[in-house]
């Protein structure tokens, strides 16, 4: 089982598709565009733990 975790840091003024987030995975750490998709699915449960559980489905305010 592959475990990770995520940080969204503060972001202000970034396009949708300049939006971000970090990932710590097996001691690598990278940055990562939150809709990278192909990327989020290659690791099992980031899909679900970035978007349903850290942004809890929402999309920033504009």
């Amino acid at each position: 089982m592959t475990s990770f975790s995520i940080v969204i840091p503060a972001q202000k003024d970034l396009t949708q598709d300049q939006e971000f987030f970090i990932l710590e995975e097996n001691g690598i750490t990278q940055e990562l565009k939150i809709h990278d998709y192909d990327k989020i699915f290659s690791v099992p449960g980031l899909y679900e733990e970035l978007l349903m559980n850290k942004l809890q489905c929402n999309s920033p305010r504009v």
